[in-house]
């Protein structure tokens, strides 16, 4: 009796679950379906080496994460950008601003600044809007994270968003950058 193959549907959830190319794969859809009940059950690193290893697949980029390891990680990398945009704020030394008759105003010029997250379909910018810590641009695109500390200050608002930018940047490779403007 001829043991039937995987079905295109059980490939795909191979694939998806692991990131292992199983197109035209010659498994059996037994092997498959055991593959995916252990896949399911968080065994997808198992699962890869399998497939690499039993089966020759080549991979397609890295093991999917969770949606908890995502949502950590996005969490520590906004708690880390906000930590550097504090830093740098605070560091910060705004040039003041005199109008005369009127006493100098220390904090400089009056001003807005935001962060840019690029683009807006992004796992962290989708993170971000649905932790109501920014909102879609219609006027850019992208997801704007306002900065609306430091009084009116727009040095040190400008400060803390480049700084939130570049960590973002560095730590996930997109885009992601501080802008402002005075007021």
């Amino acid at each position: 009796m001829e043991k039937k193959l995987a079905t295109s549907r059980q490939l795909w959830a191979l694939f998806c679950g692991t990131k292992c190319k199983t197109k035209g794969l010659s498994i059996s859809k037994d092997k498959a379906s055991d593959l995916i009940d252990a896949m399911n059950n968080g065994e997808a690193a198992r699962v890869r080496a399998v497939l690499i290893d039993e089966y020759g697949c080549d991979t397609a980029g890295d093991l999917p994460v969770s949606k908890a390891e995502r949502e950590a990680k996005h969490q520590a990398v906004w708690d880390k950008a906000w930590a550097a945009g504090v830093k740098a704020a605070e560091a910060a030394t705004p040039v003041p601003m005199h109008i005369p008759g009127y006493a100098p105003i220390t904090e400089g010029v009056c001003g807005f600044a935001w962060v840019e997250i690029h683009p807006a379909t992004s796992s962290f910018a989708k993170w971000v809007k649905a932790h109501d810590l920014g909102k879609t641009s219609s006027y850019a695109g992208g997801v704007h994270v306002w900065i609306g500390d430091y009084d009116q200050s727009m040095t040190r608002k400008k400060a803390h968003a480049i700084a939130m930018g570049r960590v973002i940047r560095e730590e996930l490779d997109i885009n992601a950058y501080g802008a402002s403007r005075i007021d």
